[in-house]
């Protein structure tokens, strides 16, 4: 049964604690709601920085981050949630992603541990904070306790059950060192292409390409060489992809989802007249918690058109 109803104010109500905890669960109830009643996948990370200098010396840490995690919970470390503890990787710690975990606040049990009190794994820890009144003129700030998301670095293989998570990284193993090794091809899942500098070198790459196909089809037209209408049809397909790509090269805010569709159709379109079987081959289906099989398949794909279509035969 939901426990995300609102408060019945009325007259004469004596007010408790409950009922302000009750309130607060109704309005992040409705924010919920209302991100996942939108466009799909709404959880990911914005920005993510993970400390080098620990992943050297064999831990994994999380300098800093912004994002929302899959219930919708919004984070920002350092400046609203503290960053989890370093996660220590040894050769017994296994190959596998790596994730940033907020326990989940059980129906009817414990959400917050108070800040005079040890940490017991609650959703949220108490921090002493000085307010200050917004007022003009108003009185002095005050010492308040706010409640700060408290989340944890699960290694690979542990259970998620009771939390809401993000992948961060995905060890592949333990150098001769003592240093973590990541697997280069993860992509985290994110809410814009520009929290991973990856989206901007695959697009800076595609775009390039682009305009090496229109340079060489585009002298075959306006040479008059005799060439097949195909020529044209190319230069036609690069001249209409290019403006587009550019403009979410510049931008670097749009959704990986969003950017792949372009991708995977830039990619059919171009197979037309760059493949042998005029036929672009089954892609993997992008899955927004681990979208780097799909991107990385779509650009080997695109690779191996543009290295195709950018070659005339004399």
């Amino acid at each position: 049964m939901s426990d995300a109803n609102r408060v019945l104010w009325s007259e004469g109500l004596f007010l408790r604690t409950q009922h302000f905890q009750q309130q607060d669960r109704f309005f992040e109830g409705m924010v919920r709601g209302a991100l996942q009643a939108g466009q799909l996948h709404t959880f990911g990370f914005q920005q993510l920085t993970l400390d080098q200098s620990l992943l050297d010396a064999g831990q994994v840490s999380i300098v800093s981050a912004r994002g929302i995690f899959p219930d919708g919970t919004p984070f920002s470390i350092p400046e609203l949630m503290d960053a989890p503890k370093p996660l220590p990787v040894t050769a017994d710690t296994g190959a596998g992603p790596v994730l940033i975990a907020l326990p989940l606040e059980p129906p009817g049990g414990v959400g917050f541990d108070p800040a005079h009190a040890a940490s017991t794994g609650a959703r949220y820890h108490g921090k002493i904070v000085p307010v200050r009144d917004a007022v003009q003129g108003g009185a002095d700030p005050e010492e308040i306790e706010v409640a700060r998301p408290q989340a944890v670095l699960l290694a690979p293989g542990k259970s998620v059950g009771g939390y809401t998570a993000l992948p961060v990284a995905d060890i592949t193993g333990v150098r001769a060192d003592g240093g973590v090794s990541l697997d280069p091809a993860f992509l985290p899942p994110t809410l814009i292409t520009g929290a991973v500098h990856w989206y901007r070198q695959l697009l800076q790459e595609v775009v390039t390409g682009l305009d090496q196909i229109a340079e060489a089809h585009g002298k075959m037209v306006m040479g008059g060489a005799g060439r097949s209408v195909e020529d044209l049809l190319m230069l036609h397909l690069a001249n209409a992809a290019r403006p587009r790509l550019a403009h979410m090269l510049a931008q670097d805010v749009f959704h990986p989802a969003e950017l792949y569709l372009e991708l995977a159709g830039l990619a059919g379109e171009m197979a037309t007249y760059g493949s042998s079987s005029r036929r672009l081959g089954e892609l993997p289906a992008y899955d927004h918690m681990a979208p780097g099989p799909a991107y990385m398949a779509l650009a080997d794909a695109l690779r191996s058109l543009i290295l195709s279509l950018r070659y005339i035969e004399p």
